[in-house]
This record gives structure tokens, C-alpha cells and sequence, in this order.
């Protein structure tokens, strides 16, 4: 069943997608998924966007997806919400701010915190590595809002973008 989620996946099957994103989000995973997982990945760009609540991370990523869209790169977009105490699930507040991603060479998940504690939700890196898995050319990685010693997602993707309000504070608090 994993190498034929994973051939559909290759070729930009959404629902193998959706369903690789929601068998790592739920931790259905066996080493035969991490192994096809890890052959499969292309070299993909993954930047992490971070910040505090509220500063425009979800408004910078809907931008940057605008641009890119001119360019026809495919584009993999994976949010970290907090967790709603109804449904277990993710809040999805992002989707909500994220116009651009009504093209075919667009992917979004949300991705639930589950209490992890952090920024980033604990099934992350597996979700970029769908996403890479899937051959996008750029993946985006958003947190939740953080403060000043929440850096987990810098481990996670390649380049990192620190998005912050004007009344911020002192700059050497960075």
C-alpha cells in the first residue's frame, strides 16, 4: 500500500498526499514509508517561516506564493496551528489568510501542535519529507506563534525567515 501511495504521490496525486500527510500526522508510519520516503525525496527548497502571533506570517507566505506562481514552480505549503480542544484537530486559521493557494501547482496541510509544546508540531520533518517526496520545487514550513527561545524549526528546513512586528522590542533580543 505505501509504494503505491508513493507512486500516485510522484505523480502529484493530491489525495496520496493528503493521505501520506494524515498517516505521518497520526504516526501510522512503518519503516518501509521512512525508507520509500527517503529514496524518493528530491532536492527541494524548504524555508521555515517563524514569529510571534499576529506579525504576518501567513500574509508574507501568501505573497511569496503570489510571485512564484508567475514562475510555475509547484509550491508545498505545510502550517503548524494550534490544536482545537473540539476536534483534536488543527485550528486553520492559515488557510484562512492564504489566498494564493487556489492554483493546481499549490499544496497546503495544517498540522496540528497536539500538545507538543513547541512551535512546530512533532511530525514536522516527516511532513517536508512528503512534501519533498512529492517533488515540490519549495515547501514553506509556518509555525505558531513563538517567542524568543522557540527555534525548533531552524533544525527542520533549509533557510529561515523571522517575521516580526515594528513595536517588537529591543533588537537585541534577537
Amino acid at each position: 500500500m505505501v509504494r503505491e501511495l508513493l507512486e500516485r504521490l510522484r505523480a502529484n496525486d493530491v489525495r496520496a498526499i493528503s493521505r501520506l500527510m494524515t498517516d505521518v500526522e497520526n504516526n501510522v508510519q512503518s519503516e518501509d514509508m521512512n525508507d520509500l520516503l527517503y529514496a524518493h525525496s528530491l532536492k527541494s527548497v524548504s524555508i521555515g517561516v517563524t514569529g510571534p502571533p499576529g506579525a504576518g506570517k501567513s500574509t508574507l507566505i501568501n505573497q511569496l506564493i503570489d510571485q512564484f506562481r508567475k514562475n510555475d514552480k509547484t509550491i508545498g505549503v505545510v502550517t503548524v496551528d494550534p490544536t482545537s480542544p473540539f476536534s483534536g484537530g488543527a485550528l486553520l486559521g492559515d488557510r484562512i489568510r492564504m489566498n494564493a493557494l487556489s492554483n493546481s501547482n499549490f499544496f497546503m496541510r495544517s498540522l496540528a501542535s497536539r500538545g507538543s509544546g513547541k512551535e512546530v508540531s512533532d511530525r514536522l520533518g516527516e511532513a517536508i519529507s512528503v512534501c519533498q517526496a512529492a517533488g515540490f520545487d519549495l515547501i514553506f514550513a509556518e509555525t505558531s506563534g513563538i517567542g524568543q527561545a522557540d527555534d525548533a524549526i531552524t533544525s527542520l528546513v533549509d533557510h529561515t525567515f523571522y517575521v516580526m512586528t515594528a513595536e517588537y522590542g529591543a533588537h537585541t533580543q534577537l
